[in-house]
């Protein structure tokens, strides 16, 4: 694939960048199917993106916070809550 390049005016910028025919027509199929513009959907897809990246690292750091602690046992868990069978 090719390069990219970004200018920007005000809050909002263009992105500009190039793919291969396939990616485009997969992206151009799937915004058919959703009814909505090829610029929306790379749009979501984006975000959606960086909110799952984010969610990860914040996973990851939690698992090293807590690396070390104990852990209840699942029917622990529900005996302390009265959920036993």
């Amino acid at each position: 694939m090719g390069g990219s390049s970004t200018s920007s005016s005000g809050s909002t910028g263009v992105l500009s960048l190039e793919l291969d025919p396939k990616l485009r027509s997969e992206l151009a199929r799937e915004a058919r199917r959703r009814k909505k513009p090829v610029a929306d959907l790379v749009r979501d897809l984006i975000e959606r993106y960086l909110e799952d990246v984010e969610d990860y690292r914040a996973a990851l750091e939690a698992e090293k916070r807590d690396r070390g602690e104990s852990t209840i046992p699942l029917p622990e868990v529900k005996r302390r809550l009265g959920l036993e069978d």
